[in-house]
């Protein structure tokens, strides 16, 4: 089982307006088998649920959780993975099917 998750919070309270109820997040649980390039396609997912948290905030600063680099990086790392060997259907599918849905969502 591979479960990936991110999270989004607002603001310092009591000093500042909430725009958002609560908390938001997106979880998913694969039930897949583990291969060597598992963990690589886990963290490129779960940057890319950050970053569609992210951009869904009304918020006109909004901060990302560690380095940009490292967001980068992993993205990157994911997608090199594609379609080899050593990775589960279910995440290379998953994580092809948002980057093409985001890509589609730019142009």
């Amino acid at each position: 089982m591979v479960g990936v998750a991110a999270v989004a919070v607002e603001g310092l309270p009591p000093h500042e307006k909430r725009e958002w109820e609560k908390p938001h997040h997106i979880i998913k649980i694969f039930p897949v088998e583990h291969k060597s390039k598992t963990p690589v396609l886990a963290s490129g997912l779960m940057f890319s649920y950050e970053l569609e948290l992210a951009s869904k905030a009304p918020h006109n600063v909004v901060f990302i959780d560690g380095s940009l680099t490292t967001h980068l990086i992993k993205t990157g790392m994911a997608f090199s993975a594609l379609d080899g060997e050593d990775i589960p259907k279910l995440l290379n599918d998953t994580y092809k099917e948002r980057a093409e849905k985001n890509v589609r969502k730019l142009s």
